[in-house]
């Protein structure tokens, strides 16, 4: 592919500067148990709470607790996604060179102790029902993983990244599957048999790509897309996860919104599904996502129908989605970009990075690899370059 001159905006080349001058790495909201604190023997609720407060105040103190700067891989994978796709659009060579570096960094860091390529985030995380060890891996991490390769694959058509996918999938199919009369549910990780519904669909879009030469793995991602849309609201929200036990949903409108529609369009897509219940679907959420979950600034709400704090996280999906379905309806496109411009304008730093959460009075400026950089980068390149 010959180079081009195509000019890219400079808030984009600072945020890639700024990741690739701090070498990938950096804190994390969530990143509190790999403090030197001893809060992990203290039990599961003193690890939630340590969590939960953590990841809500506003000023820099990890390295005061032995908190250091680390490689997460979610974020990994959305800067391998990211060099792809600024390859596809530029022709520059080198962002070719950096996605492989990046892949190559993300088989030789997956967890080795279950059947198939997985990865876990680099620190331990915790809420009151369990501690998952650092590194642990789920079907959400591996799956953004397993979305970066093949983005690459799509690029190259390596037969090593396709054989890595193939691994993926192993570990996806491996997993605890709920099978009811709606359709089926891939599990979060292998140490319970829960059902969320954005999880699932990450698991399912690796399996409907590979799927096109895989009948097995084609009507597993058919049955997950069938489980979740039998959950969609009638309003065209999704809750974010239910315990089929009790038939109680999960009562939690955010970003995850954006997720599911990804996935479902990106499912779609592979497998050429041309059903018009899907079809209705996407654009049911579509429309409400649209229309709810954002103001006519562009900025989020943080949970509806909450709007405070204005989370990067809820910015940084509303224009990865918009930018994804942007050929569907005129509006999509434009809303990216709104939701672009609140967000430079209200919470980028000049150097490159952006900040964490903007609240009604005040901002919170922590600088997070993932959970800001990474992400934002991802959206900007999408915004840009499409997919």
């Amino acid at each position: 592919m010959p180079a081009t001159t195509v000019k890219l905006p400079s808030e984009l080349l600072q945020t890639l500067n700024y990741i690739e001058q701090n070498n990938y790495s950096g804190y994390d909201p969530y990143d509190i148990l790999n403090s030197k604190l001893p809060i992990l023997k203290l039990g599961k609720w003193p690890a939630a709470i340590a969590t939960q407060i953590h990841k809500r105040l506003p000023f820099k103190y990890q390295s005061l607790i032995g908190i250091t700067k680390g490689r997460n891989a979610k974020a990994m994978a959305l800067i391998l996604s990211s060099y792809c796709n600024l390859y596809k659009h530029t022709g520059n060579q080198i962002y070719l060179t950096k996605a492989y570096e990046l892949y190559h960094w993300l088989v030789a860091n997956s967890n080795t102790e279950f059947k198939g390529l997985c990865w876990g985030y680099n620190f331990a995380w915790a809420n009151p029902q369990k501690v998952v060890p650092a590194n642990y891996p789920s079907v959400v991490v591996t799956g953004a993983v397993g979305k970066a390769f093949v983005d690459l694959h799509q690029l190259t058509f390596d037969a090593t990244v396709l054989q890595s996918l193939h691994s993926i999938a192993n570990y996806i199919c491996s997993l605890p599957i709920t099978t009811t009369s709606q359709g089926k549910c891939i599990s979060y990780t292998h140490l319970e048999k829960v059902c969320v519904y954005n999880a699932s669909l990450l698991g399912a879009e690796i399996l409907a790509y590979l799927g096109q030469t895989n009948m097995q793995y084609a009507q597993l991602a058919k049955e997950c897309v069938q489980f979740v849309l039998h959950y969609q609201q009638a309003n065209g929200s999704w809750m974010y996860s239910i315990n089929i036990a009790t038939g109680k949903e999960r009562m939690q409108i955010d970003f995850h919104q954006g997720f599911v529609l990804e996935s479902l369009y990106n499912i779609q897509q592979h497998l050429a599904l041309t059903d018009v219940g899907l079809k209705t679907a996407i654009g049911k959420g579509m429309e409400y996502y649209t229309t709810q979950q954002f103001d006519t600034d562009g900025a989020s709400h943080y949970r509806m129908p909450q709007h405070y704090p204005v989370d990067i996280h809820n910015q940084a999906q509303g224009i990865i989605t918009h930018s994804l379905l942007a050929h569907l309806h005129p509006s999509y496109a434009s809303k990216a970009k709104q939701i672009l411009s609140y967000t430079l304008l209200h919470m980028y730093n000049n150097e490159g990075y952006f900040y964490y959460r903007k609240h009604r009075w005040f901002t919170n400026k922590n600088n997070y690899m993932r959970w800001n950089n990474a992400w934002m980068l991802r959206a900007q390149v999408m915004y840009v370059c499409g997919k």
